[in-house]
C-alpha cells in the first residue's frame, strides 16, 4: 500500500515446475546467518548458510508450491528469480506464460 502496488498480492508458497508441496527446512532466525542463500532442496554442493540446515521432516515445514502458469495470470511484464538452485523449475513451470506474455526476465543462476 505504501508504494501504490495495489495490482500485487502475497502467496505464501514455493514456485516450481508443478502444483503440489515442498519441504521447506526452518533455521534457526535468531542465529546469525545468510538466510538469502538458504536452499529449499539439499544438494551435494549445498551451501553452509552459518549454521546447520536440518533437512528432515521433522525438522521442515510442509508448503504449497505453484507453477508460474497455474496462476492463469492475465498480464505479466517481468519475472525476477533467485531461489537457490531452483530456476530451472521454475521457469519449466512458467514457460506458457513466458511464450504468451514475452516478460523481461532477471534470473540469479549462481547455483543453478
Amino acid at each position: 500500500a505504501l508504494n501504490n502496488c495495489f495490482n500485487a498480492r502475497a502467496i505464501l508458497a514455493a514456485v516450481g515446475k508443478e502444483d503440489g508441496s515442498i519441504r521447506v527446512p526452518v533455521p534457526n532466525y535468531f542465529e546469525p546467518s545468510s538466510f538469502g542463500s538458504l536452499e529449499i532442496r539439499k544438494t551435494e554442493r549445498t551451501e553452509f548458510i552459518g549454521q546447520s540446515i536440518d533437512y528432515s521432516d521433522a525438522k521442515t515445514q510442509k508448503i504449497q508450491m505453484l507453477a508460474i502458469d497455474s496462476l492463469e495470470l492475465t498480464r505479466l511484464d517481468f519475472i525476477k528469480i533467485d531461489i537457490e538452485g531452483m530456476e530451472m523449475d521454475a521457469l519449466l513451470g512458467a514457460k506458457h506464460s513466458i511464450e504468451k506474455f514475452k516478460p523481461q526476465l532477471l534470473i540469479e543462476k549462481i547455483k543453478s
